[in-house]
């Protein structure tokens, strides 16, 4: 590349190029005419743009307001209905417990008669919580859940007493008594 020579004196640095005057008053006015006719449109478009954003803002505003007012109702709603879920649980759970306890009491007044047979035969028996009886008889024990389940193991009993009964009687009458009268027995 071949050198430039650049000058720094005061002369045109192009040959092409008019002569640098200065600009005039008239010029100076001109261009700041020109420069208020480009920007004001552009600055009242602006202006107007900041307005609407303001206005949306002011609305935005008014309904974040009613919003966070309607936010605070419901959340003072909700604290209420809070309490009540919460001792509206505790009635329940003391309902509950008490119908239970209730539903204990029936089942174990269920056993009532088979427990007045129990004592008539001399046979142990206890209520066991939730409402089983527990009989003892012969070195066993039995679980029953029912009065059903229970009568029908009594009456099996009944019936295996009455057979062993027989069996030893006739197998072994006690001396004075009569055969006859003691089979009648159980």
């Amino acid at each position: 590349m071949a050198a430039t020579e650049v000058s720094s004196g005061p002369g045109p640095a192009c040959p092409d190029s008019p002569p640098h005057t200065e600009p005039t008053l008239r010029d100076i006015m001109m261009a700041i005419q020109i420069v208020k006719d480009t920007l004001e449109p552009k600055v009242d478009r602006v202006t107007l743009e900041v307005n609407r954003i303001r206005a949306d803002l002011k609305k935005v505003t008014e309904k974040l307001t009613v919003a966070e007012s309607q936010i605070l109702g419901l959340q003072s709603v909700m604290k209420c209905q809070e309490e009540q879920v919460q001792n509206l649980t505790k009635q329940t759970t003391v309902l509950t417990a008490r119908l239970e306890e209730q539903k204990g009491r029936k089942q174990w007044k269920c056993f009532d008669d088979v427990k007045c047979v129990l004592r008539e035969k001399e046979l142990k028996y206890m209520m066991l919580f939730p409402a089983k009886l527990k009989i003892i008889a012969e070195g066993k024990t039995w679980l029953f859940s029912t009065p059903e389940e229970a009568w029908d193991w009594l009456e099996g009993w009944r019936v295996q007493r009455k057979k062993q009964g027989t069996r030893r009687i006739l197998q072994d009458p006690q001396p004075g008594r009569s055969s006859h009268r003691l089979l009648g027995e159980s």
